[in-house]
């Protein structure tokens, strides 16, 4: 026997939609299954049940998504004066609506003796009648229940989601550490070896200061690795010396290389470590390093309590042809900038600052411009 397996994309905002409608059109049917008898005493695919039932759902939709989550955004701030007058606003407006099929049915049925009774006991004859009883059991039965279910369900598969982000990321730091120790001897010895060089070059300032620079990024990435969270100034020191590197290797008429942090709350603000190098390592690697010409990066960063907003921009890579013409890298070039290196950054984003982090790559016909914020 063979099983068909679905395989649905939810990050896709088109799937999303498409199974929404899907589950509320499911809903419409079970309620028209349901209703058509207790409240209507019609079969189920009489216009009375199609249209009254359709009333509810739409009611119902209406409060899943907009109403109720105002409801619950309001008391989670603890802003109970909004919170309880969309409070209000969900009863009235459910109560309302779902009196429509009642009082149609009335007008449109006078001399049926069951949907006039119905009216009466159910329906709401003055505004007095909004927050009466039986109207209460009406809206209840026809909407809120069916409310109470849907929300019910949201919570579930939310929780569910959770549960399964938290595996995954568990399992990935699980992955990403032994990748880590299973490295670790390259570090190690290139930091004692790195020692044993500053002693033999230490008459040349020059040298001994890119030693000391390098010997610090090298302590970073292992003692900051093994963290969850690092102090921004931190990732600050530690980028700035590895763009200090990079002013070492290349010189100052070929590379123009422009760098701003401004962070006031620097030591107490927080961030994931080793996050933002990457994007630093791939602007000096592809628009530096294979630029012939002269070229530049420019790196700003600035910080507040809020968030973190990170922005880097360098040229783009240029070459000479056998006419000595500039002319643009190959595609390859520009797909390699986007590569492995930028898609393990992505992936951490999604990892560690799922939706708290707003990435932007774009590229024009002279730079690649990289802006990201985290927030908090």
């Amino acid at each position: 026997m063979r099983f068909w397996k679905i395989d649905i994309d939810f990050r896709n905002r088109r799937s999303v939609i498409g199974v929404h409608i899907l589950l509320w059109f499911i809903l419409y049917c079970v309620m028209c299954s349901l209703n058509h008898a207790a409240l209507y005493e019609v079969n189920i695919v009489h216009p009375i049940n199609l249209i009254g039932n359709l009333d509810f759902i739409i009611v119902i939709v209406l409060n899943h998504y907009i109403l109720v989550p105002q409801i619950i955004y309001f008391f989670r701030k603890r802003n109970w004066v909004n919170g309880t007058l969309f409070v209000l606003l969900f009863y009235t407006c459910s109560t309302l609506i779902a009196n429509f099929p009642l009082y149609f049915m009335a007008n449109l049925f006078p001399d049926n003796r069951y949907y006039k009774i119905k009216y009466e006991f159910y329906g709401i004859q003055t505004w007095e009648d909004i927050f009466s009883n039986q109207p209460l059991l009406w809206t209840f039965s026809a909407v809120f229940f069916w409310n109470f279910a849907t929300i019910l369900i949201q919570t579930a598969y939310n929780l569910y989601q959770s549960q399964k982000e938290k595996l995954s990321i568990l399992q990935e730091r699980n992955n990403m550490e032994l990748n880590f120790l299973r490295m670790q001897i390259q570090p190690h010895f290139l930091f004692n070896t790195l020692n044993n060089i500053y002693g033999m070059v230490l008459d040349n300032q020059r040298a001994a200061d890119s030693v000391t620079k390098l010997s610090e990024l090298l302590r970073f990435s292992l003692s900051g690795s093994k963290r969850e969270w690092v102090s921004l100034q931190e990732e600050i020191l530690f980028l700035t010396n590895y763009i200090d590197l990079e002013r070492i290797r290349h010189r100052p008429e070929k590379v123009q290389i422009k760098c701003a942090f401004f962070a006031a709350t620097a030591e107490k603000q927080k961030i994931k470590p080793l996050l933002l190098v990457n994007f630093i390592e791939n602007s000096f690697k592809h628009g530096v390093n294979a630029n012939v010409g002269t070229s530049w990066v420019d790196i700003q960063l600035t910080a507040d309590e809020k968030s973190i907003r990170f922005y880097i921009a360098n040229s783009r890579p240029l070459t000479v042809d056998n006419k000595h013409n500039m002319r643009a890298q190959d595609r390859g070039r520009q797909d390699e900038y986007s590569g492995i290196g930028l898609e393990n950054v992505r992936r951490r984003l999604e990892l560690e600052y799922f939706e708290k982090h707003v990435l932007s790559i774009k590229q024009t016909d002279d730079r690649y411009i990289v802006e990201l914020t985290l927030l908090f």
